[in-house]
């Protein structure tokens, strides 16, 4: 049987309930903007290092509403991408569709100016909150994180399936890439091949891996990833 014990000096699993809590009491306790720039800096100096390698690697990283908004945020990431030698076109910022409706006007005005700074801006849980595809145009996206809610349904739900098909459609139609996430059932990669979603992550395809593991997967030519997950064409 599988052991209980939740392992020492270490952050829980993404999938637990754990990482939830964690997360939530840094966010309400503000610790989220020194640890989420602690973070930010290890993972733009990994993706430096990896590029010496790779040179065509991309890196994502997930983001709060408290460290955008925090005063001075888009200087101390223009200072930790010129630190770390990491082209801001390496680096996708990940936000979740939430904190989109919930801190609107402040979190889009600084994501534009990341976006303008060439800094790439990604969506995630993307059909979770209240944003729509009609206000996916007004914001400076380049990707699209199809919540695991809809793919967890797909070959089984037909109204998860039509939902799902709408997005790819409207996602390709914007000049948006997207990404199917939770992706663990081989069924679920076969109806996102046939619709057309050609990017996916998920244990079907890759589990989370540590930076030290991460050579091994990425092979000659490179693949996206970050330390908390990979990303993979799905066709």
């Amino acid at each position: 049987p599988e052991s209980t014990e939740r392992p020492r000096g270490g952050l829980p699993d993404a999938r637990a309930p754990e990482s939830t809590d964690f997360l939530g009491v840094a966010e309400d306790s503000g610790l989220i903007v020194p640890l989420g720039e602690r973070v930010l800096r290890d993972a733009c100096a990994q993706g430096a290092a990896w590029r010496r390698s790779w040179p065509e690697l991309g890196l994502s990283v997930n983001l709060s509403a408290r460290q955008i908004i925090a005063p001075g945020f888009p200087d101390r990431l223009a200072a930790i991408l010129a630190e770390t030698g990491l082209p801001p076109q390496a680096l996708t910022v990940e936000v979740d569709e939430r904190i989109l409706i919930a801190d609107g006007a402040l979190v889009t005005e600084r994501l534009a100016g990341l976006r303008r700074a060439g800094v790439r801006l990604a969506i995630d849980n993307f059909g979770t909150g209240y944003a729509s595809l009609a206000c996916l145009r007004q914001l400076p996206l380049d990707t699209i994180k199809l919540d695991p809610s809809f793919v967890a349904g797909l070959g089984r739900d037909d109204s998860l399936t039509v939902l799902t098909q709408a997005v790819v459609r409207a996602g390709g139609e914007l000049g948006l890439q997207v990404i199917a996430e939770g992706i663990e059932e081989p069924r679920q990669l076969a109806v996102l091949r046939k619709m057309g979603c050609r990017h996916g992550q998920g244990y079907l395809l890759a589990a989370p891996t540590a930076a030290p593991g991460m050579a091994a997967l990425m092979g000659p030519s490179g693949i996206n990833v970050s330390e908390c997950e990979t990303t993979r064409a799905t066709g």
